[in-house]
């Protein structure tokens, strides 16, 4: 290599050094500040721990009562006529989740319940609705 060029890159390493040495810096005192977040926030957490929510904090998906998912079996059973406990219960927990926004927690005991109600005839592993008999 010439002088020439062996001169600039001799500027340009004197200059980069100072800046790495300063980035160096900086990500230590960004892993000091990041530890001294965490130590807080585990302090707020275990300080408020057993104690209600705010107010402003964000809600969940309301769970479905026994009722809409009544209505969902009714519609799904109509739909697709008989189908098998399984899937009826697989198609029924897309519908309320993806489709309506609902949660799935109680889901179980709600679907449980609602196969008990009379318009669901439930036999050998098959539901369907119940049919209508003439008064």
């Amino acid at each position: 290599m010439d002088a020439p060029l062996q001169d600039i890159e001799r500027v340009l390493r004197d200059q980069l050094s100072p800046l790495e040495e300063e980035a160096s810096r900086l990500r230590t005192l960004l892993a000091d500040v990041e530890d001294q977040s965490a130590r807080l926030t585990a302090a707020l957490a275990a300080l408020t721990a057993g104690h209600s929510k705010s107010r402003t904090a964000k809600r969940g998906k309301p769970c479905a009562t026994k009722q809409e998912v009544a209505t969902i079996l009714v519609g799904l059973l109509e739909d697709n006529g008989s189908l098998t406990v399984d899937d009826l219960e697989g198609l029924a927990k897309d519908k309320l989740s993806n489709q309506l926004g609902k949660s799935l927690s109680g889901f179980r005991l709600r679907y449980q319940e609602a196969l008990a109600d009379p318009r669901f005839a439930v036999s050998e592993g098959r539901c369907q609705l119940q049919k209508k008999t003439a008064v």
